[in-house]
């Protein structure tokens, strides 16, 4: 059994549904209104082949590899 207290486990759970759901806000107002995304790191247009791909997606390729390796 976890030595966790419920209210931290409840409150790591809503983090996560906020974040959710933020990244659904964000894919529904690329799907009405098509255009292009730049990337949240380095400013650069995600190319369209990774929105088509990965509409949530708000990196390009190589920024996301780099947030992925420094996550780990």
């Amino acid at each position: 059994m976890s030595d966790v207290p419920e209210r931290d486990v409840e409150a790591a759970e809503a983090a996560v549904d906020r974040q959710r759901e933020a990244s659904i806000g964000r894919i529904r107002e690329a799907l009405l209104e098509p255009g292009e995304e730049e990337c949240v790191d380095c400013g650069h247009l995600i190319p369209e082949a990774r929105r088509r791909a990965m509409p949530s997606a708000d990196r390009c390729l190589p920024c996301q590899s780099r947030f992925e390796r420094c996550r780990t």
